[in-house]
C-alpha cells in the first residue's frame, strides 16, 4: 500500500479509518513468501488463453514459469499495467512463461470492462489481452491463497512461479522485466530476494500493528514502534520510504514537536525527487486550506522543499502553483501572483483552470489589500 500521491490531512485520516487487514491475521507461520510452494489455483472463468496457446491451469508443472497477476477493473494501475503485461507475454511465450491475471470481480462485470477501447488505441481490452490469460474468480479463493497469504494488501501484484513450482519474486507488475529474465535463464537468486522480501513482510506486519495503535489513539505507542521498524527496514528501499512518510504525517497531524525535524529529515531524503518534494509541501498547504493553524516552521520548510523542487523541475505547473500558495502563505503577494503567472503558462490542460482560478484570486486579494491600504491612509 503506497501513499506518496496523498496530501498528509487525507493520509493521516486514511490510516486512522482504513479497514486494513488486522493484525490478528498478521499473526502465524502460515505466510506465503520467496521460496514457499505455489498454492494451487482454482480460477472460475477464463476469458482469454491467448487464442488456445495456453491451458487451464491449477496445478504448476514443473520445468515452467508462471506469472500469477492480481488485478481489478476499477484499478487504474493495474489497467495501466496491462499493455506491459501482454508485451512480457509475448516476449516469453516460447520460453515455457505463462502468465495468468485473476479479478475476484463477477463475470458480467470484467467482460463489460473488455469491451471498451484502450485509452488513445483503436482496440479493445479484450483484443489488448488476449495473448495471455485474463480470468476473474469471483469467490476470491486465489486472492485468498496468494494475497492475504503472502501480506499484500494492494494491487497490482504478481507472483512469479518458478520452474520447481516455488515463489521466487512477488512485486508490482511493471517491474517484472528483470527478474522475470532471471528465472526463465537460471539466473535468479532466490535466497537475495528471500532475505529483502522477508523483511519486507516483517515491515508490513509492522505496520498493520502501528495502524491499529493509531486507530485507538495510541500515537505515541505508534510512533515508537515506526523508529523500530525504520532501524529494520533496508535504507533507501520502499519499506523505508513508506515508514517514515507516515511517521512523518502521525508527527505533523499531531503537531508533535519533532515534526520540523522530520520535515527537513525528509527533504533531504528526497532532494533529487522534484515530485516527492511536491507532495510534501503541498501537504502543508492542504493544512491551512483544512482551516489548521501551521506554524512558521512548517511553512518555512515547505517553502524549502518546493523551492528545491522548483530548481528540479523549474517548467512543471503543478509545481509551480504550490510555490505560489506557500508564497501566499509567507505573505509574499507579489511573488506568489508572479510564480502562479509561469504555473499557468506551464499548466497541463487538466489543471489550467484550476491554476487559473487560484491566479485570479490572487489578484483579486491583491487589489482588496491596496484599497483597505488606502482607505486607512486616508
Amino acid at each position: 500500500m503506497r501513499f506518496f500521491n496523498l496530501t498528509l490531512p487525507k493520509l493521516i485520516l486514511i490510516l486512522v479509518t482504513s479497514s486494513l487487514v488486522s493484525t490478528s491475521s498478521l499473526v502465524g507461520d502460515e505466510v506465503l513468501t520467496i521460496g514457499s510452494k505455489a498454492p494451487s489455483i482454482d480460477v472460475e472463468h477464463w476469458l482469454s488463453n491467448g487464442d488456445g496457446k495456453f491451458p487451464v491451469v491449477k496445478e504448476f508443472q514443473t520445468g515452467k514459469v508462471y506469472v500469477v497477476e492480481f488485478w481489478a477493473t476499477w484499478c487504474g494501475p493495474c489497467v495501466a499495467s496491462m499493455p506491459h503485461i501482454s508485451k512480457l507475454q509475448s516476449e516469453f511465450a516460447d520460453q515455457g512463461v505463462q502468465i495468468i491475471s485473476v479479478s475476484e470481480e463477477d463475470l458480467e462485470t470484467v467482460e463489460e470492462f473488455l469491451k471498451k477501447n484502450v485509452t488513445g488505441q483503436d482496440q479493445t481490452f479484450s483484443q489488448l489481452t488476449n495473448n495471455y490469460c485474463l480470468t476473474t474468480d469471483p469467490d476470491g479463493s486465489v486472492q485468498k491463497a496468494y494475497m492475504q497469504a503472502a501480506r499484500q494488501n494492494g494491487i497490482p501484484t504478481a507472483f512469479i512461479v518458478g520452474k520447481d513450482g516455488r515463489i521466487d519474486w512477488i512485486g508490482h507488475p511493471i517491474e517484472l522485466d528483470q527478474p522475470l529474465t532471471a528465472v526463465v535463464n537460471d539466473k535468479w537468486d532466490r535466497q537475495e530476494f528471500a532475505t529483502n522480501f522477508k523483511i519486507r513482510q516483517e515491515v508490513d506486519a509492522g505496520m498493520q500493528q502501528a495502524m491499529a495503535l493509531l486507530r485507538e489513539g495510541k500515537f505515541r505507542e505508534s510512533l515508537t514502534l515506526m523508529d523500530e521498524l525504520i532501524e529494520k527496514a533496508p535504507d533507501g528501499s520502499d519499506a523505508d520510504s513508506q515508514v517514515k512518510m507516515i511517521r512523518f504525517s502521525i508527527l505533523i497531524s499531531t503537531n508533535d514537536p519533532r515534526s520540523i525535524e522530520a520535515f527537513h529529515q525528509m527533504i533531504e531524503e528526497n532532494k533529487d525527487d522534484p515530485g516527492m518534494l511536491n507532495q510534501l509541501a503541498w501537504g502543508i498547504v492542504e493544512m491551512k486550506v483544512a482551516g489548521e493553524d501551521v506554524k512558521k516552521p512548517l511553512v518555512d520548510a515547505a517553502r524549502r522543499a518546493i523551492d528545491l523542487a522548483v530548481t528540479g523541475d523549474p517548467k512543471d505547473g503543478a509545481i509551480l502553483d504550490t510555490q505560489a500558495h506557500l508564497a501566499l502563505m509567507q505573505g509574499k503577494m507579489d511573488e506568489a501572483i508572479q510564480i502562479q503567472t509561469l504555473a499557468v503558462e506551464n499548466a497541463k490542460p487538466e489543471i489550467k483552470a484550476d491554476l487559473e482560478k487560484f491566479l485570479k484570486d490572487l489578484k483579486s486579494l491583491k487589489e482588496e489589500q491596496s484599497l483597505k491600504k488606502d482607505g486607512e491612509k486616508k
